[in-house]
């Protein structure tokens, strides 16, 4: 409510608020870029993590997203049959043995697990029969043997203390460790040679399958294996979920993960302080007109 006896003083306070703005127009643009500058940080701070997120998933996003384990082999040609299977790769760990002072980790995996779970970079041809092997580059030059593929090796794979001649079949090429560790990949033939000798026959082996869904939830990806596995006779206590459902989830990932809201919300708030800051660096410098201001009848909102 207006009082008669009061003052218009909106016409004044007006036009010494256009004179504090065009005499601070430098820093009206420097505030505008700040707060421009801020939310683009913002932005950017969020692209830049989402993306990192992305790119952590890449490595899983063509991986099996269930294992099978002990299926027979009857149940691994059928799961291979199977429309809603895009491929099925077999592994199975055999155990170690020591050849002198390098430990050899004895591994039996398929074509389709080398080059699909577990891509492994190779020359020549993976093992396929009961007296071929493929070792690693690194294992060859620790014990300063100069073996081509094709050459004949001289291993023992039970742990037993008994040497065999094998047929170098093809060198793979890992990268190197610390450790005097090894991997040695045989063929389905040796593999069950060495289980007779040393797991009593048994060979269990685990089928990594990759299902035609792009659901990653952990009940959606169960499901959808039991409705393939339980006609085929495959109990579903012998399904697994892999690290599929876990990278694609955002749980797994390489190097330091942050939570994508937490980011935003402290570069929020570093955003808001530098252009409160700001702000209040103006309000101080014109502390006399905006004095003057109120007094002839400007309002604090104002």
């Amino acid at each position: 409510m207006k009082w008669p006896f009061e003052n218009d003083s909106g016409a004044i306070v007006k036009k010494l608020s256009r004179r504090v703005l065009a005499r601070d127009r430098k820093s009206a643009i420097f505030l505008v870029l700040t707060i421009a500058a801020a939310v683009a940080m913002v932005l950017g701070t969020s692209l830049v993590s989402a993306g990192l997120a992305e790119e952590a998933k890449d490595p899983y996003r063509t991986q099996a997203q269930v294992s099978v384990l002990a299926p027979t082999e009857d149940q691994l040609a059928d799961l291979r049959a199977e429309s809603t299977v895009d491929w099925v790769g077999e592994y199975s760990a055999l155990g170690y043995s020591y050849q002198g002072g390098a430990e050899l980790f004895v591994i039996y995996a398929d074509a389709d697990y080398l080059t699909k779970q577990a891509p492994l970079a190779y020359s020549g041809t993976l093992p396929q029969d009961a007296d071929e092997v493929m070792l690693e580059q690194r294992y060859l030059e620790h014990e300063g043997l100069d073996a081509r593929v094709g050459d004949t090796v001289t291993l023992d794979l039970t742990g037993l203390g008994e040497t065999a001649d094998y047929r170098l079949s093809a060198i793979a090429e890992s990268a190197g460790n610390d450790r005097n560790a090894y991997s040695v990949y045989v063929s389905k033939a040796l593999a069950q040679k060495v289980a007779d000798e040393t797991l009593g026959g048994h060979l269990q082996i685990t089928a990594y399958t990759r299902l035609t869904t792009e659901d990653i939830s952990a009940d959606g990806l169960k499901s959808f294996a039991e409705n393939i596995a339980t006609p085929l006779g495959i109990d579903s206590r012998q399904l697994y979920l892999t690290d599929y459902f876990a990278a694609m989830n955002g749980v797994l990932g390489g190097g330091l993960q942050i939570s994508l809201p937490l980011l935003v919300f402290v570069t929020g708030v570093l955003a808001a302080f530098i252009i409160y800051s700001i702000f209040y660096t103006l309000i101080t410098k014109n502390v006399q007109t905006l004095g003057q201001l109120r007094t002839i009848g400007m309002t604090a909102r104002q």
